[in-house]
């Protein structure tokens, strides 16, 4: 009895906080909002075999090109109010894909290899090259295209990545969250988040020699009061590949690009070449 009411409150608790996740605005409101601000953003999208990739531009086409990658799960708006709040874009231009498969990106979602094949048009495109950050499960995504498209990477910045395979494996409430009838209550962000997270510490084990042969250079920003990634994650790529910066801050949580702008914007401008 005990197990089932937890199951059921887990069910409900994440059926919740996903749904508020995905509570978002039209990309035309968006662009109401950033056009009353005065900053220029485009919506783009292209087609792949599984279906279509979607991602928007913002700034000055004549700054250097700065790719950033939102977490699991998400958007593309979660790196809105990081614009809005600090002077990212007086240095880059911004390029913000929606993962695969989350909001308006409908190409195959799964593990790294396979969401990094989604992005090739996007890289040959639109990196020549560019610098790649990425928040928690994007902090992987940015290792995974390091490896895949080392020519389009000027540098590689993790922010509270999910980048340590002992670190990433599954866990309990992901094994259950892949029950089918579990899955019938759940949004389908959710369901993509959780299949990726099961395959994420077999994608990294599987990228872990040809990421110590990549030449760049890897930034790596975690804080000390992570409850979503071990705060240890870091120092294991430290070990292991050279040409690695270590910013760590015992007060930051998992959530610094949203409640420490200032200094992650303050870092990103930092790598600007």
């Amino acid at each position: 009895m005990g197990f089932v009411l937890l199951t059921l409150l887990f069910v409900f608790l994440f059926l919740w906080g996903i749904n508020t996740m995905e509570n978002r605005l039209a990309f035309s409101k968006e662009k109401e909002v950033f056009e009353q601000n005065g900053i220029p953003i485009e919506a783009n999208r292209y087609s792949t075999k599984s279906g279509d990739v979607f991602y928007v531009k913002v700034g000055d086409d004549d700054l250097p090109s700065l790719l950033l990658i939102h977490g699991s799960p998400g958007d593309w708006t979660a790196w809105k109010q990081l614009i809005f709040s600090t002077n990212l874009l007086d240095n880059y231009r911004l390029i913000i894909p929606d993962r695969p498969a989350y909001h308006s990106t409908t190409a195959m979602g799964g593990n790294l290899q396979l969401q990094s094949s989604a992005f090739s048009h996007l890289m040959e495109k639109e990196c020549k090259p560019c610098i790649v950050a990425g928040h928690s499960y994007g902090g992987a995504l940015a290792l995974q295209l390091s490896v895949d498209y080392t020519d389009q990477v000027l540098a590689v910045v993790s922010i509270a990545g999910t980048i340590s395979a002992a670190s990433q494996k599954p866990k309990w409430y992901n094994t259950l969250a892949n029950i089918s009838w579990i899955q019938n209550f759940l949004s389908d962000g959710f369901i993509a988040s959780n299949q990726e997270m099961l395959s994420l510490s077999t994608d990294l084990n599987a990228i872990e020699d040809s990421l110590k042969e990549v030449d760049l250079p890897f930034y790596l920003l975690q804080g000390g009061k992570d409850s979503l990634v071990d705060p240890a994650s870091p120092f294991y790529i430290l070990s292991q590949c050279d040409n690695v910066t270590l910013v760590y801050y015992p007060d930051w949580n998992h959530f610094v690009i949203w409640n420490d702008m200032d200094g992650i914007a303050q870092y990103l401008n930092r790598v600007n070449p």
